[in-house]
């Protein structure tokens, strides 16, 4: 555990959600280090386009949505 992140906020960012896969597992490394995921923020949101079922409780933000 780095002890520098325990107890840390922390954002997740990347460019596209869609299935929550990386996200899944990014916020998975994060917690390891007894860090929280706070919130999420995407540029592109696809999960409607492809039918995802991808449901998180974490607040997830992104500029564009299809």
């Amino acid at each position: 555990i780095m002890p520098s992140l325990v107890g840390s906020e922390m954002c997740i960012r990347d460019s596209v959600i869609a299935t929550g896969g990386t996200f899944e597992a990014t916020k998975k490394i994060i917690e390891k280090t007894e860090a929280q995921v706070i919130a999420s923020v995407f540029l592109l949101d696809i999960r409607k386009e492809i039918k995802s079922s991808f449901e998180t409780k974490t607040p997830l933000y992104s500029l564009l949505s299809y």
